[in-house]
């Protein structure tokens, strides 16, 4: 996504053919598009420098440019470009843990990426929690809340949804969350939503209530922050060789839950006998 400068303001989404003929500049741009400093812009795959009065379109963000994974990297900036494409390809093939914890050292993009995942579960208005277990959320939802929902003409609507619901919470509307246990990824790996919320708590709209097999308080979460020693250990931890604990066995501390579909067959044979 580019946003125009020159002509007239937005978000734009230009092909790779497009940019060719377009100067675009990069979004950490911190000049008015107006003056006449000079600065590095790019065009045609290439970079040249040119006024900013010149410039046709500006990045809306610095790290559109990289992909989700590798804009997971802290300090990425800073990074060896091979160590770069190897934490980028860890970041893809990273398993949702039965215990996991939030990174100490993040770069902002996980409250996002956990909110458009599609796998945590998003109030769509704001009420109170008046019930919570591990198959469902009951919300009861202000009726003011509704009003937005319909035009002036459509009051009538309202009124009828207020007749329906109970005396003691005529002021409410009841939404109900169901939550998905033990499912199947397209990765074999299992799907599984907890409640983040406490009942008889107020949630806004669009608050995440519910966390999937790789958030945790609403952030993404694919690992542990362990404590480890950079050293040498009689040479078991030659080059890529790491040595770990056993506790990290015991304890489950690094346990996934892969789910699997197998077939088998039972056949009888002319003496009776079952064979699998």
């Amino acid at each position: 996504m580019h946003c125009k400068v020159k002509y007239e303001k937005g978000i734009f989404f230009i092909s790779s053919d497009q940019e060719k003929q377009l100067l675009l500049a990069p979004g950490d741009l911190n000049i008015k598009p107006s003056s006449h400093h000079k600065v590095s812009i790019r065009k045609n795959q290439g970079f040249i420098t040119k006024k900013t009065n010149k410039i046709n379109y500006i990045s809306t963000s610095t790290n559109q440019m990289i992909s989700v994974g590798t804009a997971l990297i802290p300090f990425l900036e800073h990074d060896d470009a091979n160590r770069a494409l190897m934490g980028s390809n860890m970041q893809r093939q990273a398993v949702p843990l039965i215990r996991k914890e939030n990174a100490y050292v993040q770069t902002g993009l996980e409250r996002k990426i956990a909110r458009n995942s599609e796998l945590t579960k998003i109030t769509k208005t704001s009420g109170i929690i008046k019930y919570v277990s591990s198959k469902k959320i009951i919300i009861y939802e202000k009726l003011k809340n509704l009003r937005t929902r319909f035009t002036k003409t459509n009051k009538s609507k309202i009124k009828k949804l207020k007749k329906k619901l109970n005396k003691k919470f005529i002021k409410y509307k009841r939404k109900t969350y169901y939550l998905e246990k033990h499912e199947q990824s397209n990765q074999n790996t299992e799907i599984l939503q907890k409640p983040s919320i406490i009942k008889k708590s107020w949630v806004k709209k669009g608050q995440v209530i519910a966390d999937a097999s790789g958030t945790n308080k609403g952030k993404l979460s694919i690992g542990k922050n362990l404590l480890i020693g950079y050293m040498t250990w009689e040479g078991y931890n030659f080059e890529d060789a790491v040595v770990i604990s056993e506790r990290l066995i015991k304890d489950e501390i690094f346990t996934s839950i892969h789910i699997k579909k197998y077939k088998t067959f039972l056949i009888d044979n002319e003496t009776g006998e079952v064979r699998i």
